[in-house]
């Protein structure tokens, strides 16, 4: 197991505390907000950029933290880069040149040359930059300045993975890169995220399965009428985040695009004919990665994958393969559970409220604080 190196106290300080955001039902403090944390950042330099040319010019990004993966929730982003327009000077089997966000030592596993391009990961600071071939562009243990060249990408793949880590009551845990004050900049995003449904379903499990590369969660639950629920109701709604700058995306390889996950999502109970709430709180924020990542043991109160993720929930198509098939989308879907928590909570016990009518509202946010909210009238009863 690969671990990132400590950095010198001269070179950066974290300011980190977990979150003391709270969930509110009629006002009583709940548990604390899965994904959420207040920080404050500072890093080894003041460089603001892009790991890829150009660096100081936004560039389109089709995977985002917290999307469903195989392996569980992406740690990070996936920078796109255009696999059949090659850089100048790229060696046999790589595409782009791979730039340091953030100056500071370099680290690699031991075995790097001997792994697949794939494989290959550059460590550089608080981020880790996977699919990037290092071989003849930087040794582990160089010192390098924001804004060097640390590897390629690989062909084929589209795209580098780039995650940010910090470290809170001493354990390491990944963070989005497109948060506020981030590295990575200009970053322009302008759309609201898009609340596309909001439905109820009888109790059902999220089954998982692979589609090639692709994770997906089949159809699975019988659907309730919102004017007859009763018992346990499976809250489904599905929300993402589109993006309003797409570059490259939006010419001939406009099927590439992908919606982000949404970055916060929040929920709110009331009497169909009264203003106060009976239940307000966050169901997420996406400060962090909502599950264990594949080095770092996450802080709690994390969110089970299949607890988050409710049915018909599909990963995005890998842009390999969706180039393959072009121009059909690749995009995917994402069925988010409103009632999921730690501990495994997912579903909503009606029978603790009396029969009659109420108004669920969701609001969603992307990290740019744009914001969508979308309401339904519901009759309990029970």
């Amino acid at each position: 197991m690969l671990r990132l190196p400590v950095l010198a106290l001269g070179l950066v300080v974290l300011l980190l505390a977990q979150s003391g955001a709270r969930a509110t039902t009629g006002g009583v403090a709940g548990a604390p907000v899965p994904g959420a944390l207040t920080h404050a950042y500072a890093y080894a330099d003041t460089w603001r950029g892009w790991p890829v040319t150009p660096l100081h010019r936004q560039h389109p990004i089709r995977g985002s933290l917290d999307d469903p993966r195989p392996s569980g929730y992406h740690i990070g982003l996936d920078i796109s880069v255009r696999d059949d327009l090659p850089e100048a000077g790229a060696p046999p089997g790589r595409t782009h040149r791979v730039h340091a966000v953030e100056g500071g030592t370099v680290s690699l596993a031991p075995n790097v040359a001997a792994v697949g391009c794939v494989n290959r990961i550059v460590r550089v600071g608080h981020f880790a930059y996977w699919h990037v071939d290092p071989v003849g562009t930087v040794v582990s243990g160089q010192v390098v300045a924001p804004g060097q060249p640390i590897g390629w990408t690989c062909k084929d793949l589209w795209h580098v993975h780039l995650s940010e880590w910090v470290e809170v009551g001493g354990v390491r845990t990944w963070i989005d890169p497109l948060h506020p004050g981030g590295k990575l900049a200009p970053f322009v995003d302008t759309a609201r995220p898009a609340i596309r449904s909001i439905r109820f379903f009888e109790p059902a499990p999220t089954t998982l399965q692979e589609d090639g590369a692709v994770v997906v969660a089949p159809a699975r639950g019988v659907e309730l009428p919102a004017t007859a629920l009763h018992g346990l109701v499976d809250v489904r709604a599905e929300i993402d985040d589109p993006q309003s700058f797409r570059g490259w995306f939006a010419g001939p390889r406009a099927g590439l695009y992908a919606p982000h996950h949404p970055y916060r999502v929040r929920l709110t109970l009331s009497r169909a004919n009264r203003p106060a709430a009976l239940l307000d709180r966050d169901v997420f924020r996406g400060d962090r990665v909502l599950g264990k990542g594949e080095e770092v043991t996450v802080i709690e109160p994390s969110v089970a994958f299949a607890g988050h993720f409710a049915p018909r929930t599909r990963q995005n198509l890998g842009a390999k393969r969706c180039v393959q098939q072009s121009p059909a989308p690749c995009a995917g879907r994402t069925v988010l559970r409103l009632f999921a928590g730690p501990g495994g909570r997912r579903f909503w016990n009606t029978r603790l409220l009396a029969n009659g009518s109420y108004r669920l509202t969701v609001t969603a946010w992307d990290r740019r604080g744009n914001r969508a909210t979308r309401s339904v009238t519901v009759a309990v009863s029970n």
